[in-house]
Order: structure tokens, then C-alpha cells, then sequence
């Protein structure tokens, strides 16, 4: 039986499936079953949708979906959805979108990349389908924030 799988505080795993608690008077409970995963605990709710934004800020060009986000907050989608809208009032879309939208602002400005460029970079497959959400979000082709500056 292996008992280093993961610990937190008073908790430890002994296999991927299965973690127990140890009380202060050493009895054993069990915390959680899981049938797939790693043996990482549910994290807690109120600090669910803070840990969501910080890993879309740390690297919004890598969002792919919100099941392998919540995936890897160790939470399903709902509960991911529903926290996030309820802390920052906006669907994790819409923040993604701003980020990307922020970032794409940013490097389109500094002017030393192509428009595709930075759509590649922003997290974008195809430059047109930026050049699209860009104009939907600011009000204007990427080229003509360019000629702005």
C-alpha cells in the first residue's frame, strides 16, 4: 500500500482512487473515491473560480475548453461555469476572449509582428477568424488599430 500519492495537511492517498483523513484523535476517515484521475482533492469552491483566472491570465493563448480546464481544477464543468459568473459576472469566454483581445491590442500596437502572427500567438488557428472577433470586439479591423498608432 502506498501511502506518498499526495498529501495536504492532514490528508494523505493511497492509491489515485482512494484518499482518507486523519483526525487529530488518529482515527481514519474516508475524503474521497474517485474512479479516474490523479488522487488531487476537489478544490474548494470559493476558491475555484480565483484559480481558474489565474490559470487563464497565466497563459490565455493555451485555453482550449472549459472541460479541460475544469479538468484540471479537478472540478466538472457546471460547477466551474457556475462559480465563475457568480465572482466575476462574466462567462469564462468572455474573459478568455478579453485576454486574448488584450494581449492581441498589446502586440498589435508594439507593431514588429504580422496581424496572422498575432493571432497565432493570442491562441487563434486561423487569422481570419481572429481579424472577426477582433473587429466584434473593439469595433474595428486589427490593421486599423496598427494605423493608429
Amino acid at each position: 500500500m502506498r501511502e506518498d500519492v499526495c498529501t495536504t495537511s492532514d490528508t494523505w492517498c493511497v492509491s489515485a482512487t482512494l484518499c482518507y483523513v486523519v483526525k487529530t484523535d488518529g482515527t481514519q476517515t474516508q475524503r474521497a473515491q474517485r474512479t479516474v484521475g490523479t488522487a488531487r482533492l476537489r478544490k474548494p469552491l470559493a476558491d475555484l473560480a480565483f484559480e481558474a483566472r489565474q490559470l487563464i491570465d497565466d497563459c490565455p493563448e493555451r485555453f482550449q475548453s472549459i472541460r479541460a480546464l475544469a479538468a484540471e481544477l479537478n472540478t466538472n464543468e457546471t460547477t466551474l461555469q457556475r462559480q465563475f459568473k457568480a465572482k466575476f459576472d462574466l462567462t469564462v469566454f468572455q474573459y478568455v476572449l478579453a485576454r486574448r483581445m488584450q494581449a492581441a491590442r498589446i502586440l498589435i500596437k508594439d507593431g514588429h509582428l504580422q496581424i496572422a502572427e498575432v493571432a497565432y500567438r493570442v491562441g487563434y488557428n486561423s487569422p481570419a477568424n481572429f481579424s472577426t472577433a477582433y473587429r466584434r470586439y473593439y469595433g474595428h479591423a486589427p490593421q486599423d488599430e496598427r494605423s493608429k498608432s
